[in-house]
């Protein structure tokens, strides 16, 4: 999963349907996850269900950086980057 989440992330241009479209179909087909997400499907729709998804996905893997040098805009990343190691937003895969 963390070589995807960092292939999508390198690209010039990030999308988070890319993201959840190859990504949560990994968490999907996670043992403990598999037994209790079509449930959770059913119960709030699919279009709830892939909020729920985007929003997890981008919760515990990714971060909004600002660029540097010039501040005008952002840009998502894993909050693995060596950068953050120092950073309370920073983590391990």
């Amino acid at each position: 999963m963390q070589p995807t989440i960092d292939r999508l992330l390198n690209k010039s241009r990030f999308s988070m349907p890319a993201l959840y479209e190859e990504v949560w179909r990994l968490v999907e087909a996670h043992a403990c996850l598999s037994t209790h997400l079509p449930t959770l499907q059913e119960r709030l729709g699919s279009a709830d269900y892939r909020k729920l998804g985007y929003a997890i996905l981008r919760h515990v893997f990714l971060i909004e950086l600002v660029k540097t040098p010039k501040i005008e805009t952002t840009k998502f990343r894993a909050r693995w980057l060596p950068e953050l190691s120092a950073d309370a937003r920073g983590a391990s895969f």
